[in-house]
């Protein structure tokens, strides 16, 4: 250990301009990578691409040509009006023609020549020219019975209209364009379409007979994630420049020295730079061993300005109590990295070490934020240990605040024993009673959370009062959130079975026993190919309920009249339902389960709903982006657990091995993980009481606990043994240790709380949550520190002089 910490020591203190200039070029040299630092914001980055749910939703979406770009339209007549009378038809169908117009050959092409824009207006356009209507000449009356009609034939339908309706009238408030990209698009190509769209309304250049009546929002997902990535990169300088102002506010109070807090400043920017610059060089554009930085990874600079501060505190507090003891500024700085170094160095390997644990994490995303983290800690590490020494050095004469740390020696009850005097009096008095009572509430804190849930909610990472957000939420307002949400079924077998279509279609009309699936009256809102070709029975024999069976009796092969409905309903549209080769179909459900328990009850159920088809002789997988969500809500909840017991698990290795190697102490390591055990433990507890869920984001707060309050241990346990080893008695030790090391965790435990506070203020829901854990979590630790810590190592101290006042017996 002293030969690491000389490797900072001497040329910090012999050549201190020196060190400046190498750390100055070596921060540019990352710096430039930082700069080149890519951004990437894919709400589906976090999905496990090894999981069969989303190996069977990829298949629905390429086998079945299932669009993943669709251009969202939505088109609103507000409180109590209605987009289905006749002037709001004609609107929309204005509308659709104008989109066409703008995207030409951007939008895909159905096989009649149309294109794939899907909308009501279109589909009663068609039904009054049947019928020698016009729809510019149409009445409200012509155009509502049109829809009733469209509606009794096809019921999914429905989901073109919003929540607020009443379909008996037919009326409702708002409807959507699903606008389908060319499918030779890309993704870039795609988002830029919804833009075109999105500036074109904004600008003006829709004109509707309705005039300003109806109010046009876009929404793609392409344009959410770009709108998400345009707030984080907003919000992410504007948090870490309020976490620096917050930190350094609060550090000037703390060290009461300008200099000190100038150098804070710099070393902080230098650790998110070089944080960065590693992040950069792990990525995809040179090593290519971590993914891009994601919309979690706005909370790492915050974390390293929290974290980062406390090897500046620790220092600046060391080197001044060098100072007030008579030592010269180089000799300071010199045993300031000797004392508290030792504790730093093992600090940062047990920090790094509980963020690194992240990095089997079922999310490549969440493993990369463990991981960069834990790059961001052991850059702070080598960069205040040669800044703080390196700047301390060249001064040349005390601060005012160590002359006030040599003054309180003579004061006869100094400040840090006022406000240390309630710690003191329980290490010293009643450690067995304070170490019960910490129990006991870790205990309870641990037994209250065994019911804390997992959850991931896509809505959570859009911020809420940007445009992006405005426009998600009245898309859940009018919609109920995602109106494409979609569950499908897929079929495997012989769908030119009579027999098996049969079964499918009663499997159809159970559907509506299944909660959460979208009805209209009395008939549930899914297709398939069973539906298609019950409609077209429909309109063959007039017949509104005809007798699939009976129809089809006689027949041994219906792929023949699968031919004929591709021609004369569409091969697109027929090609959503079915294979080529009638071996494999899909049933498309609209559901409205969203995520976690309920959409995992539905699937259990709709496994139910179609045994028959099961009997038949098919096979069924039930898919939906929202089961792909619960599942990976489940990997995050395994985990969860895992990463409690592999992060503990390896930061007591470490801590026990070192003091038991280097000391030959190992109870050491144990009491040195105290205030982080007892911080995690009381943050679970607190999470119940505060309706916190698990994440992809509060996920991270185990490794974060232990990051924070690993390193407050081991400072109290090291000045502790060196206390012992000046020869004081243990009660002695245990008083100094507070009062001295205690101002020191104090004031880094300030100047971290204001960075977690700062967090606190996020625009996204699961980091504004992190920020209050967070807190949580460093105030759980200090008090271990302070209140738990001091009796276990009293109690330690007291029992090896009574081992050995027994060893020195006769």
């Amino acid at each position: 250990m002293r030969r690491l910490l000389d490797l900072f020591a001497r040329p910090a203190t012999r050549h201190p301009i020196r060190v400046l200039a190498g750390l100055l070029v070596v921060t540019v040299g990352l710096g430039w990578f930082a700069s080149r630092v890519e951004m990437e914001v894919d709400l589906s980055a976090f999905a496990d691409e090894g999981s069969e749910t989303v190996a069977a939703l990829d298949r629905v979406r390429s086998e079945f040509g299932v669009a993943e770009n669709a251009i969202q339209v939505l088109v609103d007549a507000g409180p109590g009006g209605d987009v289905l009378a006749a002037d709001g038809i004609r609107a929309v169908a204005s509308l659709e023609h104008g989109v066409a117009d703008l995207l030409g050959d951007r939008v895909r092409v159905d096989t009649d020549g149309t294109p794939a824009i899907r909308s009501l207006s279109r589909i009663v356009t068609a039904s009054l020219d049947d019928r020698g209507v016009d729809l510019a000449d149409a009445s409200d009356e012509q155009t509502r019975a049109a829809i009733t009609r469209l509606l009794e034939q096809e019921p999914q339908l429905a989901r073109f209209t919003s929540f607020e309706r009443d379909l008996d009238v037919p009326q409702a408030r708002a409807t959507l364009l699903l606008v389908e990209v060319a499918s030779d698009l890309t993704e870039d190509e795609a988002v830029e379409a919804a833009r075109d769209v999105q500036v074109w309304f904004a600008d003006g250049g829709a004109t509707t007979p309705g005039g300003d009546a109806y109010r046009v929002l876009v929404f793609s997902t392409g344009l959410l994630m770009e709108g998400l990535l345009a707030e984080i990169e907003r919000e992410m300088p504007t948090l870490l420049a309020l976490a620096l102002l917050v930190v350094l506010g609060v550090l000037l109070l703390v060290l009461r020295s300008p200099t000190d807090v100038v150098v804070g400043l710099v070393g902080l920017v230098t650790i998110v730079l070089w944080t960065f610059g590693v992040i950069a060089i792990l990525g995809p554009g040179y090593l290519g061993l971590r993914g891009q930085f994601s919309q979690i990874g706005i909370v790492v600079p915050v974390l390293l300005v929290g974290l980062g501060i406390d090897y500046l505190v620790h220092l600046t507090y060391r080197y001044r109590e060098q100072r007030a003891a008579g030592d010269g500024p180089a000799l300071a700085a010199h045993r300031s990295v000797h004392t508290v170094g030792a504790a730093l160095v093992l600090a940062t390997g047990a920090t790094a070490v509980g963020f690194a644990s992240s990095s089997t994490a079922p999310l490549d995303v969440l493993a990369d934020v463990g991981i960069f983290t834990a790059a961001g800690v052991v850059c702070g590490f080598v960069v205040m240990l040669l800044l703080v020494p390196s700047v301390n050095t060249l001064r040349r004469r005390p601060s005012a605040a160590s002359v006030r740390i040599g003054s309180r020696r003579a004061s006869p009850r100094s400040p840090s024993e006022r406000v240390f005097a309630v710690p003191v009096r329980l290490a010293t008095r009643t450690p067995a009673a304070a170490l019960v009572v910490g129990g006991l509430l870790a205990g309870a804190a641990l037994i209250a959370s065994t019911d804390l849930e997992t959850t991931f909610d896509a809505g959570d990472f859009v911020p809420e009062d940007s445009d992006v957000g405005r426009i998600y939420a009245t898309q859940h307002e009018l919609f109920g959130g995602d109106l494409a949400e979609t569950t499908y079924v897929i079929v495997d077998g012989d769908l030119g079975d009579p027999a098996l279509v049969t079964a499918l279609l009663a499997s159809h009309r159970a559907l509506t026993d299944v909660e959460d699936v979208r009805t209209i009256g009395d008939e549930a809102q899914a297709r398939s190919i069973a539906t298609l070709a019950l409609a077209a029975a429909r309109e063959l024999t007039g017949d509104p309920d005809p007798d699939l069976a009976e129809l089809v009796a006689g027949i041994d092969d219906l792929r023949p009249l699968y031919g004929q409905l591709r021609s004369s309903v569409g091969a697109a549209v027929v090609d959503e339902l079915l294979s080529r080769d009638a071996d494999a179909g899909v049933v498309q459900i609209l559901t409205t389960a969203g995520t976690g328990s309920a959409t995992e009850r539905m699937r259990d159920d709709l496994v139910t709903v179609f045994d028959p088809v099961v009997s038949a002789g098919a096979t069924i997988t039930v898919v939906s982006e929202q089961l792909v969500v619960s599942e990976m809500a489940d990997e995050l909840r395994r985990f969860q657990g895992r990463s409690i017991l592999v992060a503990l698990g390896a930061v007591l290795v470490l801590l026990v091995g070192y003091y038991g190697v280097a000391r030959r102490r190992p109870f050491l390591g144990l009491a040195a993980l105290l205030p982080a055990a007892f911080s995690v433990s009381m943050l679970f507890g607190s999470m119940r009481v505060l309706g916190i869920s698990f994440n992809p984001v509060t996920s991270t707060i185990t490794a974060i606990s232990l990051g924070i309050g690993v390193p407050y241990g081991i400072h109290l346990v090291n000045r502790f043994t060196e206390e012992l080893a000046r020869g004081s008695d243990p009660v002695a030790a245990c008083r100094s240790s507070i009062e001295r090391t205690g101002m020191a965790l104090a004031g880094s435990a300030l100047t971290t709380l204001g960075a977690f506070v700062v967090l606190s203020t996020s625009g996204l829901v699961p980091v504004r949550q992190l920020g209050t854990l967070g807190a949580l979590s460093i105030t759980f630790a200090l008090l271990g520190a302070l209140l738990l810590q001091p009796g276990a190592l009293l109690s330690w101290a007291r029992w090896r002089e009574r081992r050995a006042a027994r060893s020195r017996r006769p």
